[in-house]
């Protein structure tokens, strides 16, 4: 994969995974809870996140949790896990969400990486 900004290569890399240079923005969660309390406590545990919804099917709520780059960070999926627990609520699916080539793009032709946006 090359990527170009402004006319000068940003990236060559051939690796399968060109994603590993990008560290994921999101955690994904599925948990079966009432929407209302899990959406209440989550913005009582973490009022600095943005938690979006991205669907809901038998019960089970598909949400992305807008958090730190750094993948070392586990404050948030500890966090979730924690809170399900405790309301006795389902977990179904808990993980960073997988960077896309988009992101990647973004990344080095972002203003900051000293390509163009």
């Amino acid at each position: 994969m090359i990527i170009v900004s402004l006319g000068e290569i940003v990236a060559d890399d051939t690796r399968a995974e060109p994603g590993q240079a990008v560290a994921s923005t999101a955690i994904r969660a599925r948990v079966k809870a009432p929407l209302e309390s899990l959406q209440a406590q989550l913005g009582e545990l973490m009022p600095d996140r943005e938690v979006e919804v991205l669907g809901t099917d038998a019960g089970y709520h598909d949400l992305r949790i807008h958090v730190s780059t750094d993948p070392t960070d586990s404050t948030v999926p500890e966090a979730l896990a924690e809170l399900v627990a405790k309301n006795g609520w389902a977990l179904a699916e808990l993980g960073r969400e997988p960077v896309t080539l988009e992101d990647v793009f973004r990344h080095l032709t972002a203003p900051s990486a000293g390509g163009a946006a």
